[in-house]
Parts: C-alpha cells; structure tokens; sequence
C-alpha cells in the first residue's frame, strides 16, 4: 500500500516517525513507499476480544465459578530467544491454574497465526501441569467457545 505523509495521521508516532524517515532524504520528498505497517501488541494493553473476555472473566468470577484471573500475568520461557505469554491466567475452584489465549473467529472455529499455534503446543508439552485454552467468540456474541490444548 502507498503511504503518503498526509496518511500517517492514525499511525502510533513511532510508525509515523519510520514511515516519515523513509519517505524523505534530505528534506526532499521522494513519493510513496510501498510498505506494510502491521499493529504490534503492547504488553500490558487488552485488544477488543481480550476486553471483552475480561468481562466475560469478571461475570464467571461473580457467578462463583473461578476463583480469580490475571491479564498476561506470566510468561513462559520456551527457548532462548522465545517466550510465550498467555491472555488470561485463570484460577478455577478446584484450584486448577488454566492459561487462556484469546484469537479471533474464523466460521465456526477460531483462527491463529502458525508462530502463535506452535508456541500454544510447545508450551503444553513443556508444563503438562498447566491446561493451555484457545478461546474465541462464537457466532451471534455473548457466548465463547474453547477448546484445550493437549501436548
């Protein structure tokens, strides 16, 4: 896609800054650049979907039916240069530490990236203590469908 400076306006300064240092040389305009600006995740900050399944969270603790939840509250060591952290840490009322991870729907099923698939499997064969969950929406809203990932 093409980015003209006029265009930078909803971009994070950050993005607007390398955008801008890309399209200028010594003061002079060269034109658009062909250039993919892709949303990063800020650590700490809840996206739509794990906003809304942080509501979904407080109702269930409300209700009773876990004890309490935490919004990236840990982080798994997988190699050394990869880490994985989960959306949610959920504590059930058995006691039962569960990670949730929260992705979009795709149909009737949810959707993840390759590299974030790969890291949800690697860490459930590495802590076979903790149960690993993909949540996402269902169709319609209001409700949420999940499915546990096994190592």
């Amino acid at each position: 896609m093409a980015i003209r400076s006029k265009d930078l306006t909803g971009l994070p300064a950050d993005a607007r800054d390398e955008v801008a240092r890309q399209t200028t040389q010594g003061g002079q305009k060269e034109g658009p650049v062909e250039t993919t600006i892709c949303r990063r995740h800020r650590p700490g900050t809840m996206n739509k979907g794990e906003s809304l399944y942080a509501d979904y969270l407080d109702t269930r603790k409300l209700a009773g039916e876990i004890v309490a939840w935490w919004f990236e509250g840990v982080t798994f060591r997988l190699a050394e240069h990869d880490r994985y952290t989960p959306d949610f840490t959920v504590i059930d009322v058995a006691g039962q530490v569960r990670l949730h991870d929260v992705k979009g729907r795709k149909g009737e099923t949810y959707y993840a990236r390759e590299d974030s698939a790969v890291k949800i499997r690697s860490a459930a064969g590495m802590f076979p203590y903790f149960r690993f969950v993909i949540v996402w929406p269902a169709p319609g809203g209001g409700a949420w469908r999940s499915k546990e990932i096994r190592p």
